[in-house]
Formats: structure tokens, sequence, C-alpha cells
């Protein structure tokens, strides 16, 4: 809930900001509304729990729509101060190429902040629709490396770790342990790949970085898939 109680203050902050009056309003006004929509996927595996031999649970995950809500209600005590409400509308989708239609239609209908929580797939086209338009998109769950790549418009902001930044913090540790020689078990599924790639990529810029100039010798790696 940590990651979701950042992204909610995050949120908030932008929202804020963006609707910020030179004065405020006298107090008879009564406040503005604005609503934030939160875009989601009916259904969405990431979210089911993981489940091992006979589908007994080995790790539950909490929905981040309960983080989102957790943010919405905190704004309660915010309400005198920016004289604005802050309301969320909750927006479930199929699939993820129904999420760029989905936010242009709530956009069309006055919504311009949303909560993105759908696969990476989803964000190029959506990237191409929104692009030079007077909204604001929040990633709040795909941390695929690609996006940082190929979905950077100034309309769509990325609010948690990437693979890549996730792999440079655990390759740090390791560094710090001194631990050299690495065990990587990959798993089945497509982004366990992308997961193994971006743990690859940062041990071998972490050798790098610290083996002298005369030195050649890599940080050790054995992938193994499970």
């Amino acid at each position: 809930m940590s990651r979701l109680a950042i992204l909610g203050a995050s949120l908030l902050a932008a929202c804020g900001a963006a609707w910020a009056q030179p004065a405020p309003p006298p107090a008879t006004q009564p406040p503005a509304k604005m609503t934030i929509g939160y875009v989601e996927i009916e259904g969405d595996a990431r979210h089911e729990p993981l489940r091992v031999y006979e589908r007994l649970v080995l790790k539950t995950r909490e929905h981040p729509f309960a983080g989102a809500q957790v943010g919405i209600d905190e704004t309660t005590s915010l309400v005198r101060v920016l004289r604005t409400e802050f309301k969320l509308e909750r927006i479930t989708v199929k699939t993820a190429a129904d999420v760029a239609p989905a936010v242009m239609k709530a956009l069309e209908g006055g919504i311009n902040f949303f909560v993105l929580d759908a696969p990476a797939e989803a964000f190029k086209p959506l990237a191409a629709a929104v692009k030079g338009r007077n909204v604001l998109l929040f990633n709040a769950t795909a941390p695929e490396d690609s996006l940082r790549r190929e979905v950077c418009i100034r309309e769509i902001v990325h609010t948690l770790p990437s693979q890549a930044m996730l792999a440079d913090g655990l390759m740090q540790h390791l560094a710090s342990r001194k631990w050299r020689d690495i065990l990587v078990l990959q798993g089945p599924a497509p982004a366990d790949a992308l997961v193994t790639k971006a743990f690859e990529n940062s041990a071998r810029n972490s050798a790098s970085a610290s083996s002298p100039p005369s030195s050649s010798r890599p940080a050790p790696i054995r992938a193994s898939a499970s």
C-alpha cells in the first residue's frame, strides 16, 4: 500500500497545482468538483493471487483501486484549502485495446486526470491518442522499461519504479554484500524474461562501473529457466 499512497500523494499534488488559483475564492462559493478517472482491465491477471501446487495461494495481491480510493478519501481535509472536491470514477474495459477509446470518451466528458491500471500494451495507442491534449495520465502498474523509451510524452507520467530501477536497487544490495556469483531462475511467462533481462543489464553495468580499467572480469551470472 505504500506505493499506492505515494501515487495518491503525487496525483493530488499534480491536481492541486493544476487547479490552484492566484487568490482563494469567497468562502460562500461552493467548491469546484474534479473527477479523476481510474481505468482498469476487467479480470486483469496481474492482480490475481499467485498460486502453486493444487492452486494453493502463495501470495495475495491487493487491487490497486483500493489505494486510489484511499487517496480520494484523504482529500476530504483539503477541500477547505483547495476549494475542490475530488471524486474517483472507475472505468472498466474488456481488453488493453479498449483503454485508449475509453480514455478519449471520458476526456470528452470532462475528465482530464486519469490513473491507468493497465498493461504495457495499452500505452502506445493511448499515447498517440492523447498527445497534445489537455490531459494527464498516471501509469500506476506497468513497470516495463520499454514504456520509458517508447511512451515518452508529457501527457503520461510513470509513477512506479521501472524494471531497470528495481534491478539496479537489487544489484546495489548484492554488490554491498560482495556477492558476485549470482544464479538467476527464470519463469515461463514473457514478463519473467523482461525481469531477467533487466537484471542482467544491471549486473553488467555494475561490473563495468566497479572493475578497474585493467580488469575485464564481469560479475558472473548463471541463468537457468525453470
